[in-house]
């Protein structure tokens, strides 16, 4: 016989991001980001994977002044990647996961 103790479970504000692992957030790619999003979700900086960079540019237009990585995948939905670009961004992630409290 044995006892489990559980914790107590405080659920997380209302918000249309989702926290899926340590400081990454995952939002649907048409979420029109704002100020007010960004910082109460305390982002630093936006990885987005889109068809085109325009895409993104087009529906965040209001928070242009926030950092952001466009990983474009074309007209086609292939696994094929720009491996390049999706290293650049992983060394970017790794280095803002060690500032204390910053998301993406």
């Amino acid at each position: 016989m044995y006892s489990v103790n559980y914790e107590t479970v405080t659920p997380m504000p209302p918000s249309n991001t989702t926290h899926i692992i340590w400081n990454v957030l995952l939002a649907d790619k048409q979420l029109k980001l704002t100020r007010d999003t960004m910082e109460a979700e305390n982002i630093c900086h936006i990885v987005a994977i889109l068809p085109h960079t325009g895409d993104f540019l087009e529906i965040n237009k209001d928070i242009s002044e926030y950092p952001y990585t466009v990983l474009e995948y074309g007209d086609s939905h292939t696994t094929t990647i720009d491996k390049p670009a999706f290293e650049r961004c992983g060394r970017l992630m790794d280095s803002i996961t060690k500032q204390e409290g910053q998301n993406f």
